[in-house]
């Protein structure tokens, strides 16, 4: 995995400083609109209220002359006003550096760093963190396939979304909506002898997991059927352990979430009787890490 140190924000760089030359009719015809594409782009502070807004702001617009722009924040807070309490325009600016820096991460980085470990180190929770990059990008940060053959001579990569293809040694692809997809890999030799593998990505909760993952540092688990639907997951563990339950549907969708619990031997019944036929996905966390059960409703 990627070793990645916490990483402290830089000043704003000349690019997104360019809106200090903006035109003052198109900062406001994006007020006007409400274009959150110009959210930490530029700040519009009123004079009448000594608050500053970004430009999705709900609130009702201020008279034209009462309004003056500035690139960031920090401009319109050094003229003396303060921030909007309900668009809380700090944030986003601090949202765009974090991206920035994670970008930096992504293309310095070896070895492709995960989703978890670009939050971590920019100081964020995974699933805001994606929310934003996915917001400010128009991607989510990509997973990176590697093909660890020796022989290989062509590789030909199905990402499961079944228009997707790579013929790169190890790609990089970005998931943009939850779902189970089966990755396969055909992998030719030089002597014209081929292989193929395949693996289970499923983007779960603005998270991704691979299905074959161990559970969260569990000693052993143990998952009986008990009836067609009904199951017994049991976990043990060599020091007590704080375990969370999910249910997860295909889609991604939070079905059932179940009360924590903590302990060296613990047991969760699940009953999938009412739930429409079909996979689900049962969801293990710890501070270990996670574990994906797959579970079949019939």
């Amino acid at each position: 995995m990627a070793n990645l140190a916490r990483q402290p924000y830089a000043p704003r760089s000349d690019s997104m400083a360019t809106v200090t030359r903006l035109d003052p009719d198109t900062a406001w015809a994006a007020f006007m609109r409400r274009d959150r594409s110009w959210d930490g782009k530029v700040i519009g502070a009123v004079h009448t209220t000594g608050i500053y807004c970004k430009p999705s702001c709900p609130a009702r617009r201020p008279k034209r002359e009462n309004v003056t722009f500035y690139a960031s924040a920090e401009e319109a807070r050094a003229a003396g006003f303060r921030q909007c309490l309900r668009c809380k325009p700090d944030e986003v600016g601090r949202d765009r550096e974090a991206v920035a820096a994670a970008v930096k991460l992504i293309e310095g980085a070896e070895e492709a760093p995960s989703l978890t470990e670009l939050a971590e180190a920019v100081g964020y929770a995974p699933h805001h963190f994606q929310r934003m990059f996915k917001r400010d990008l128009g991607v989510s940060p990509a997973v990176q396939f590697n093909n660890t053959s020796a022989n290989a001579s062509s590789s030909y990569w199905d990402f499961g979304t079944t228009q997707d293809f790579s013929t790169s040694q190890s790609p990089s692809f970005s998931y943009n909506s939850t779902g189970v997809y089966t990755v396969v890999l055909i992998v030719t030799s030089s002597t014209g002898c081929t292989d193929t593998t395949s693996r289970q990505i499923i983007v779960l909760d603005n998270a991704l997991s691979v299905a074959s993952a161990g559970p969260p540092a569990a000693s052993s688990l143990i998952v009986k059927t008990l009836d067609d639907n009904l199951f017994v997951v049991q976990a043990s563990f060599e020091k007590e352990t704080a375990v969370s339950l999910q249910l997860i549907d295909a889609t991604g969708r939070l079905i059932s979430e179940y009360s924590p619990a903590a302990g060296k031997q613990l047991s969760w019944q699940i009953d999938l009787g009412s739930r429409a036929h079909g996979i689900y996905f049962l969801t293990m966390s710890s501070a270990a890490g996670k574990k994906v059960l797959k579970l079949p409703a019939k």
